[in-house]
């Protein structure tokens, strides 16, 4: 199950690099952005970090490592942001397990009331809606691009 909340944040991340329709020649240009990601002090491992424009413009994601360690994406893997302002969000989902093996004589899916059948968000909530966390960020040309964020 854990291989499915990978291969979702693997997705996002996809999604956000292959947003672009224009060719590589006419991308804006990124610079490579970092940073670590903490809770109460302690790293966040396997959270997903948006960065997103702060007005037009494209936005950047990575997911964190065991130390809480991120680099942004934006068209390609770990290229960077482009140059700008940003709200940033965080969030990180608990392992939803399936309830069993779907190929079981007798199997039946999760229920909607099923706490097992829904993701829970392991970040406070207020820190994944870019209006409410706070979270801002600047990346500039010709600048070590590192943010560290302790959420509480």
């Amino acid at each position: 199950m854990q291989r499915r909340v990978h291969m979702v944040a693997a997705v996002a991340v996809l999604l956000v690099a292959g947003c672009s329709q224009q060719p590589a020649s006419n991308r804006p240009q990124t610079v490579p952005v970092k940073g670590t990601i903490t809770l109460k002090g302690q790293p966040l491992a396997r959270a997903t970090v948006s960065f997103q424009p702060d007005g037009k413009g494209s936005g950047a994601s990575g997911i964190t490592d065991d130390s809480g360690g991120f680099a942004l994406s934006t068209f390609a893997a770990k290229d960077g942001a482009v140059p700008g302002k940003y709200k940033v969000v965080v969030s990180k989902f608990n392992e939803v397990t399936s309830g069993g093996d779907m190929t079981a004589p007798g199997y039946a899916p999760p229920t909607e009331s099923s706490s097992a059948a829904k993701p829970k968000n392991l970040v406070p909530e207020q820190y994944t809606d870019p209006a409410k966390s706070g979270l801002t960020a600047e990346v500039t040309t010709g600048a070590a691009n590192a943010f560290d964020f302790d959420l509480q």
